[in-house]
């Protein structure tokens, strides 16, 4: 497997972007490629290796950077991370763990999973502060309001995500694709059942990807082993 910084930096930055598109609902499992369809795994990491893949068969369209790192290897980290095959899925995997180790457990959440805002984070560090929630937006309205203010379903989904969309085939270098992330899904909650969700698709992806990018360089270099990662 021919993995590098940028691979695998880019393995974790996506492990969870097939959550936003499954969310939208323009996209339905039986309309996925039979070989994604039958790995056993959760719904999010075939939509999101769905995606490396439509982008990777229309790479005349990507940018030198995505040409170069977005590869099948990418591909297969992503679909298989939290089933790795391979020491590299064990670090995507490993990092992912971390990264959601702080997740609180709710039984307060009953939203059906696409109707869930983020919750914005005064009530943990103040009780008495009035409980609200984030729009799902971009960067653009950062106001959080109360809970039944605030409206999300499907096609709200579908409105952030598609210009992000049709900007992710130019990017250039991860912080771009960082920048990208901010802006656009800074406000999409990562968990949705199940946990408050107070953590950001955007945080939690850019906290995996530096967790992988350490592992897989202590790996290479021999600081920790296969054992280890088990």
């Amino acid at each position: 497997m021919k993995l590098d910084d940028k691979k695998i930096l880019l393995s974790a930055l996506l492990h969870d972007f097939g959550k936003v598109l499954e969310r939208t609902k323009e996209y339905q499992m039986r309309e996925l490629p039979h070989d994604l369809k039958v790995t056993d795994t959760y719904a999010h990491p075939k939509y999101s290796a769905f995606f490396i893949r439509v982008l990777r068969e229309n790479r005349e369209n990507l940018s030198d950077f995505l040409k170069e790192n977005l590869t099948e290897e990418v591909e297969e980290l992503v679909l298989t991370h939290h089933n790795p095959v391979n020491d590299y899925g064990l670090i995507i995997q490993i990092a992912d763990w971390l990264a959601s180790s702080e997740r609180e457990e709710s039984e307060k959440e009953k939203d059906y999973y696409i109707n869930t805002p983020l919750s914005a984070p005064f009530k943990r560090v103040d009780e008495t502060a009035e409980e609200l929630s984030y729009p799902l937006s971009n960067l653009s309205n950062i106001v959080p309001k109360k809970r039944e203010e605030i409206h999300i379903d499907k096609n709200a989904y579908s409105t952030l995500l598609n210009p992000l969309l049709s900007k992710f085939s130019k990017v250039n270098d991860i912080e771009q694709l960082l920048t990208l992330y901010e802006f656009y899904l800074s406000q999409v909650p990562a968990q949705t059942t199940g946990y408050l969700p107070d953590i950001s698709i955007y945080d939690h992806s850019r906290i995996t990807s530096a967790l992988a990018h350490i592992l897989y360089r202590d790996y290479i270099e021999g600081l920790i082993s296969k054992d280890d990662l088990k």
